[in-house]
């Protein structure tokens, strides 16, 4: 909870001094997802609240003045930057042509690399594929609610807890698979989203589990790259938080939308 006020409480500083994820099948009710991401130490590296309100999804990053709100049943996302008071619309059909042509583009590489041929060549060409192409195995642990997600390349133990509220899964579903997908769409040079969404399926799919944490093992060329993120959900909102939303839409109804390329991600 203190992590939580200090990044809303960060927000309305900054307000008042500057002035394959379908749609929910329903409209949940309100609530907040707690964020962590960990790289190798025991804090954070950064923390996100996901607050969901009426269907709408703000995701706000303690690391960054954008807010980036997410609507699944329109099918699209803004980015808002607080501070500068200027926003931007990406459709999801953007984020999906994006995936799309990132998939392409590592295939084209790994292509290239078989036609050359080589042990090393085979090496790095299967490697991404991996990366590409997950098909994951899924493969059960010794505690009932954890999976554990691996190919040559990937190793990811997925935990999460039963979630009957049907359209609460469906809009975290939604949401953790757009912020994947965005941030591909962002820095399609970093890791690729595909065994991240994988996982995110593995969980809110069949065995109808909200996360609660994933923790990633990417073997790749040079040392392994290992990080987790912990997932908490608080099932309603306090009157701060109700109000730190409040301050988002009404700056959202006044902040110039211009389109992404001209919009310069907050630093």
């Amino acid at each position: 909870m203190g992590k939580s006020m200090t990044i809303l409480a960060g927000l309305l500083a900054v307000l008042a001094t500057t002035g394959a994820d379908g749609p929910p099948t329903a409209v949940p009710g309100d609530f907040r997802l707690q964020v962590a991401s960990y790289g190798l130490g025991k804090e954070p590296v950064y923390t996100e609240e996901i607050v969901v309100r009426s269907g709408r999804a703000y995701v706000l990053p303690s690391n960054s003045k954008e807010v980036v709100i997410i609507e699944p049943a329109r099918g699209r996302l803004e980015i808002l930057d607080v501070g500068r008071r200027i926003q931007a619309e990406v459709s999801f059909t953007a984020l999906d042509a994006s995936v799309a042509k990132l998939k392409a583009s590592l295939r084209e590489v790994a292509e290239g690399l078989e036609r050359k041929g080589g042990r090393a060549n085979e090496i790095e060409a299967k490697m991404a594929r991996n990366l590409f192409e997950p098909n994951l195995a899924i493969g059960a642990t010794s505690k009932p609610n954890r999976l554990r997600l691996t190919n040559p390349a990937v190793e990811i133990d997925a935990e999460g807890e039963p979630e009957p509220d049907a359209p609460r899964l469906s809009m975290i579903a939604a949401v953790l698979g757009s912020i994947a997908r965005l941030g591909a769409f962002r820095t399609p040079q970093d890791l690729p989203p595909f065994a991240e969404l994988e996982a995110i399926a593995a969980l809110t799919g069949e065995r109808r589990q909200r996360p609660t944490e994933l923790v990633y093992l990417y073997r790749l060329a040079g040392p392994p790259r290992k990080f987790r993120r912990t997932y908490k959900l608080n099932p309603t909102l306090t009157d701060r938080e109700v109000e730190a939303i409040a301050r988002v839409d009404r700056l959202r109804e006044v902040a110039p939308s211009v389109r992404y390329e001209r919009y310069r991600p907050a630093r």
